[in-house]
């Protein structure tokens, strides 16, 4: 056997193994793709069906959080006003409510 002969054929054997592992890396990434196509088409049904749920805790959550810190703020403000002059304020707003009341009835 020549020295070329030697060489083709250890050149044809190199081209066919090289085209195995190119066969084999072209399924191997087709199905890495397919696979991570599902995946995501799974992630987007998932977060398609969480999303409305967050939505809804989100608000849920904060409106407790206004509600209490509104409850907060009230708390302080009565703690701030002395005592003798809650009844003045009491009778104030009561007054204004009235006179409020009036004028819608007499724009009627």
């Amino acid at each position: 056997m020549t020295v070329s002969e030697v060489l083709s054929q250890q050149f044809d054997r190199t081209a066919h193994f090289v085209d195995s592992l190119r066969s084999k890396y072209a399924k191997a990434y087709s199905k890495a793709l397919e696979s991570g196509r599902e995946t995501l088409k799974e992630a987007g049904e998932l977060s398609s069906k969480i999303e409305p749920r967050m939505r809804d805790f989100a608000s849920t959550q904060w409106n407790q959080a206004q509600t209490f810190m509104g409850d907060i703020n009230r708390g302080l403000a009565e703690k701030s006003i002395p005592e003798d002059r809650r009844c003045h304020i009491v009778n104030h707003r009561l007054q204004r409510k009235a006179e409020e009341a009036i004028k819608e009835g007499g724009t009627e």
